[in-house]
């Protein structure tokens, strides 16, 4: 039996297949070449709801990925977008973003 096809890579991952830094994997999710999506538990925009796999903003995970020095420790992610097509939204809760970070070769 075959392995079904993998549609997710770690941003490890994906500097190691094309040759490049993680740094620079980010720097093409900030410029929306690519995109980098993570599960939630529960978040709120304003009134509406939502949980599941969303796109979340490479400007906002820059910090844990640093080219020099030791990347961020922890960060908050106060954006998302449950698709590429939609416009980004502002977290209104948590009130402080959804907490992201600790290694760098998880998804944020």
């Amino acid at each position: 039996m075959a392995f079904p096809a993998q549609y997710f890579y770690s941003i490890l991952e994906v500097a190691g297949r094309w040759g490049c830094t993680q740094t620079e994997v980010i720097n093409y999710a900030m410029f929306d070449e690519i995109n980098l999506v993570a599960g939630f538990s529960a978040v709120k925009f304003g009134t509406e709801c939502a949980a599941g796999l969303m796109n979340v903003p490479g400007s906002e995970v820059r910090a844990l990925f640093r080219p020099y020095g030791k990347g961020a420790k922890k960060i908050y992610v106060t954006q998302a977008r449950q698709s590429p097509s939609e416009d980004w939204k502002t977290i209104s809760e948590p009130a402080r973003g959804v907490r992201c970070g600790g290694h760098h070769d998880h998804r944020p």
